[in-house]
C-alpha cells in the first residue's frame, strides 16, 4: 500500500521524467483513492457476470436437447426425458424441448401428459414445426376423434397434405364414423 511519502514520491518522479499532464493527473488520482475502490467489482462487472451464466446456462440447455433428440431416436425415452427436463430447467423457452418431451409422453403412451406439452407449445407458438399434427396424433390416441379432427384441419390450412397426413386423416374418419 502506497503511503503518503511514497504517493509524494511517485507524483514528484512522474513530473521529473516530464510525463504527460493527463498521465500525472491520473497517477494523482490513483494515488488519492483508497486501495478497496479498485477490489470492488462495478454494476457493469457483476452484469457481465450474470449474462456470462446466461450464455453458458443456453449452451448447457442446447446441449441437453442435443442429446435428448438422440435418445428419442433410439426410442430412449427415460434418457430423452431426463434430457429435455434439464434443458428446460435450464432455459425455460426452449420450446423445441417442450415439444420433444411431448414426443416422449406420446411414445411411452401417455397421451394426457403428451396432449399437456403440445397444448404449451401451441399457446407459446402456433406456427411450430407440426405441432397442429401432433396435437391431432395425440387427440385421436387419446380417443377424441372430433378434436383430432380439428387439430387436422388446423394442420392442413398451413401445411400441404402427405402421406402421413392422409394416414392421420383415414384414421379420423374411421374412428369419427365408430362413433355416430
Amino acid at each position: 500500500m502506497l503511503t503518503h511519502r511514497n504517493k509524494a514520491a511517485l507524483i514528484h518522479e512522474a513530473i521529473r521524467r516530464r510525463a504527460f499532464p493527463y498521465m500525472i493527473r491520473c497517477l494523482v488520482l490513483l494515488t488519492l483513492l483508497p486501495p478497496a475502490t479498485f477490489a470492488r467489482p462495478d454494476k457493469t462487472e457483476q452484469g457481465m457476470k450474470g449474462f456470462d451464466a446466461q450464455i453458458v446456462r443456453g449452451e448447457q440447455a442446447g446441449r441437453a436437447l442435443r442429446r435428448g433428440k438422440s435418445y428419442l431416436k433410439d426410442k430412449a425415452w427415460v434418457l430423452a426425458r431426463s434430457e429435455f427436463n434439464q434443458a428446460l430447467e435450464l432455459n425455460t423457452d426452449l420450446i423445441e424441448a417442450r415439444f420433444c418431451l411431448g414426443l416422449v409422453e406420446r411414445g411411452e403412451g401417455s397421451h394426457k401428459l403428451a396432449l399437456q406439452q403440445f397444448e404449451a407449445v401451441y399457446t407459446k407458438d402456433p406456427d411450430f414445426k407440426d405441432i397442429c399434427l401432433e396435437l391431432a396424433r395425440s387427440q385421436l390416441e387419446a380417443g377424441n376423434c372430433e378434436a383430432a379432427e380439428i387439430w387436422l384441419k388446423r394442420h392442413l390450412e398451413k401445411n400441404r397434405g402427405s402421406k402421413e397426413t392422409l394416414k392421420l386423416e383415414r384414421k379420423i374418419k374411421r374412428c369419427t364414423s365408430k362413433r355416430r
